[in-house]
């Protein structure tokens, strides 16, 4: 799967509800650097993170620099 250019993935699962659980998104962002002639410190960036029962929508943003990442649950 692949991000559109906002950087979502507004089709993954769609019309799908995911079982409540611990799930984990793996992103390889080297690639994306070094298309811009830049060097990550890291390969890629996993994002673990936790459905409970009656929750529906997520929004986790990944924020890059070549030399570190944060995530948070947005709204």
């Amino acid at each position: 799967m692949h991000t559109d250019n906002e950087g979502r993935c507004a089709h993954w699962l769609a019309n799908s509800e995911l079982s409540p659980g611990v799930y984990r998104l793996r992103f390889e962002i080297a690639g994306y650097f070094a298309q811009q002639n830049l060097e990550s410190l890291y390969p890629f960036v996993e994002v673990t993170f936790r459905i409970r029962g009656g929750e529906a929508n997520f929004h986790i943003p990944l924020l890059l620099s070549p030399a570190g990442y944060t995530t948070y649950r947005g709204t």
